[in-house]
């Protein structure tokens, strides 16, 4: 124990490697509650944070809310204390969303079941091989012949030529460059199945992340006045600014349904499309977009969402959750209040597995954050935490309560 400064530092490692005993865990979390040891633990997480390999940031606040729910997790609500406030400002590493991934061997998570308004203990869950392994970076990249690119065989470097337009892969990217002139666009699209996602850079520079079961339709080159895309699931977008050109985004749903479309100069947006959503769902993070549906327009401000159904024109406005909006780009699933239905349509995506219910759906809402690189049993026994039950039949889960 040498190489500690204290029993509880000790204790800390133990827990965070999943070796604790009952008896320690117990002392831990006993010892952790204190307040005389809040600097400690709060020292402990900084420095378990600046040594995982994750490499994402949060902002200060909301590392100071997670911090909150951690130390509610381990204290006594008997004591009746207001914890959940700013006690943790740092801009550290996004994996303390999830609490930790410490040393890259344990998931610490919580699910908060806010029927019960209880947070479930925290969970140390070691990966099963016979797991399903979460999603990966893939992506099938089809150019303007037809011919197609499976993105995760390609090695880096040139992939093809689209007329003066190279497309190439870098570290794990696409991305094209070149100069071609005015006239007709070349058009590739690019599509993630189950359990993939990729990023795209475009040739004006903006940025693209595609989550599982999406695609994205552009040319190689933006050769007119405008810098027109089209997408069908979801994506996040960095759009690099050209007053000259606006950037649409047309949102389609996988039968062509007519989702409406984002129209902006420079600016950081998400737009969610799913056909199995209820909604379209365009949320600003930074600058300013226009949504228009069937003749109607909205401005959106930076913290906005917009929503329109598919199949009526109407378009409602609202504050968002950024963070909740983006999770998944940031490698997280994160939950506010969503029912077993919601959440299990974003698992189903990124684990490329079915669902299916046995009896009533629960009524149940929860809320919390879990790693994305999780496998799938890490993260259905966090959700079993909140009470719902689980048979995993090879790539089915099937809800039994």
């Amino acid at each position: 124990m040498s190489q500690y400064n204290s029993r509880l530092s000790w204790l800390f490692h133990r827990y965070a490697n999943g070796e604790c005993t009952e008896a320690e865990r117990k002392e831990f979390l006993t010892l952790a509650g204190l307040e005389e040891n809040t600097a400690e633990l709060q020292q402990l997480l900084s420095e378990a944070i600046d040594n995982s390999p994750a490499e994402k940031e949060i902002n200060d606040e909301r590392a100071g809310q997670l911090y909150g729910l951690i130390l509610e997790n381990v204290r006594s609500k008997e004591r009746g204390d207001s914890i959940v406030k700013k006690m943790f400002p740092f801009r550290k590493l996004a994996i303390a969303a999830s609490i930790l991934i410490v040393f890259g061997i344990g998931l610490y998570s919580f699910l908060l079941n806010s029927k019960s308004d209880k947070i479930a203990a925290v969970t140390v869950v070691k990966n099963e091989s016979t797991d399903i392994a979460p999603g990966r970076d893939n992506a099938i990249l089809t150019l303007a012949d037809g011919s197609t690119i499976v993105l995760d065989n390609a090695a880096n470097g040139e992939l093809a030529q689209e007329g003066n337009i190279k497309v190439l892969k870098v570290g794990g990217q696409i991305s094209y460059a070149g100069n071609e002139a005015a006239g007709n666009a070349i058009y590739n699209t690019m599509s993630t199945a189950r359990g993939n996602q990729y990023k795209l850079q475009l040739a004006d520079g903006s940025k693209v992340w595609l989550n599982a079961s999406s695609s994205i339709r552009f040319p190689a080159a933006f050769t007119s006045n405008e810098r027109r895309v089209e997408i069908t699931g979801e994506a996040y977008f960095e759009v690099a600014h050209n007053p000259s050109r606006p950037f649409i985004v047309k949102v389609a749903s996988a039968a062509g349904t007519d989702g409406g479309e984002v129209q902006v100069l420079g600016t950081h947006f998400n737009v969610n499309g799913y056909d199995d959503e209820e909604m379209v769902k365009t949320t600003l993070l930074e600058g300013a977009v226009k949504f228009i549906k069937n003749n109607n327009m909205q401005l959106l401000k930076p913290g906005q969402q917009a929503r329109a159904a598919y199949q009526t024109p109407g378009i409602n406005i609202s504050q968002a959750d950024v963070d909740k909006v983006v999770a998944w780009k940031n490698g997280f699933f994160q939950f506010d209040g969503d029912n077993i239905e919601n959440i299990l349509r974003q698992i189903s995506r990124w684990y490329d597995i079915d669902v299916a219910y046995e009896s009533e759906v629960s009524k149940e809402t929860f809320s919390g954050i879990v790693s994305r690189n999780s496998n799938i049993g890490q993260v259905l026994k966090i959700l079993e935490a909140g009470g719902v039950k689980f048979k995993l039949a090879g790539r089915k889960i099937i809800v039994t309560q």
